[in-house]
């Protein structure tokens, strides 16, 4: 950080700033990553449900009123 401060000071180009690696980071985890994570699962357990019973919704019969 000292040398690339001191480039900066001499008018020399620098690169991107590095991260330090004690530093915590925070992802937030928004509406559509859920929205996502919904969808992915949903998908996951129709094709196990096709691949363990042959049927993709595990064999569920509906019954009409």
């Amino acid at each position: 950080m000292k040398e690339r401060d001191e480039m900066i000071a001499k008018g020399l180009e620098v690169g991107p700033k590095e991260q330090d690696p004690t530093e915590e980071v925070e992802v937030e985890v928004g509406c559509l990553g859920l929205l996502k994570f919904i969808l992915y699962l949903f998908i996951f357990i129709v094709l196990a449900g096709k691949f363990f019973t042959g049927s993709f919704l595990w064999e569920y019969e509906f019954e009409m009123y």
